[in-house]
């Protein structure tokens, strides 16, 4: 393998994270289906899905340019592309439509492949059509999101070696080639553990809501065992930011979680919970965010 040098650190990340593929469905599902029910055709809610794929993990407003471009271009050859793909086997149709999405003007490998996770993994529950997506479960892409490749790389899980720390600098792959040599090193680790490579996108919720919020959220992290800042590299900034500022640092977690949390999904916030002991001897053992 070119990139991943600790297979079986990795494969036991990915068994983790499968364990609360259930937990993230409905994370997803809470937040998407509000915004996709209400459209009665199959391509309005495709072309709706499509939008939040594009937007939801940059910053890129429903009014921006680019992607009224992009999906304008995305609705014209939407049908004609489900009905090339239909009569093709799973792996062919997906990446011929994994192709298309990425030769869409503004689109990227990000983008198109969240948009792929998203109808397949919420094809009954948005009644996406005929189309065999579900079938496309195990050839699916990881999105390389900024917080997936921080996570195996060096400062959190470390599994990766030095030629992935050089080739994914600021979470983007500097080719098309490192992007296919990372998506195979993936697609072999997880071949071992009975799970699609796509369940290590989980990484993305685990950096944007555990380790945004470092060192508080460390302790009720999925990954914790498997995190080198966990295991003591990053200790000692942890112990002078609890002892020093903890209790507004908690309070302020809270206040920033609750607002960013809509009711839809608020009791997945219940996994976020922060000790207000280890400083003090505190009150109690934890504090529900």
């Amino acid at each position: 393998m070119r990139y991943v040098q600790k297979a079986h650190e990795l494969r036991c990340v990915m068994t983790i994270l499968a364990s609360h593929q259930q937990e993230i469905k409905q994370y997803y599902l809470a937040g998407i289906k509000p915004r996709v029910a209400a459209a009665e055709r199959v391509e309005d809610r495709l072309r709706a899905l499509f939008v939040i794929a594009s937007a939801d993990r940059r910053s890129t407003g429903k009014n921006n340019r680019s992607l009224i471009t992009a999906t304008d271009t995305f609705v014209q050859g939407l049908s004609a592309k489900i009905q090339e793909c239909a009569d093709m086997e799973p792996e062919q149709a997906h990446q011929r439509f994994w192709t298309w999405l990425c030769d869409l003007p503004g689109m990227n490998q990000k983008t198109a492949n969240l948009f792929l996770k998203y109808v397949v993994m919420l094809h009954n529950e948005l009644h996406l059509g005929t189309a065999n997506w579900q079938e496309w479960e195990p050839y699916l892409h990881v999105p390389l999101d900024i917080w997936v490749v921080r996570l195996i790389g060096n400062e959190y899980v470390n599994v990766c070696n030095s030629e992935f720390d050089a080739d994914f600098q600021n979470g983007a792959p500097r080719s098309k080639k490192a992007y296919q040599a990372l998506q195979n090193d993936i697609r072999e680790v997880t071949a071992t553990t009975g799970h699609a490579a796509i369940v290590l996108d989980t990484l993305w919720f685990v950096g944007s809501k555990y380790c945004r919020h470092h060192p508080l959220f460390c302790e009720s992290c999925w990954i914790a065992a498997q995190c080198k800042r966990e295991k003591g590299t990053d200790r000692e900034s942890s112990a002078s930011l609890l002892k020093s500022h903890h209790r507004k640092a908690v309070r302020q977690a809270k206040k920033e979680l609750i607002a960013r949390y809509p009711e839809e999904y608020r009791r997945l916030c219940d996994g976020f919970r922060v000790r207000t002991n280890m400083a003090s001897g505190g009150e109690g053992n934890s504090t529900t965010v």
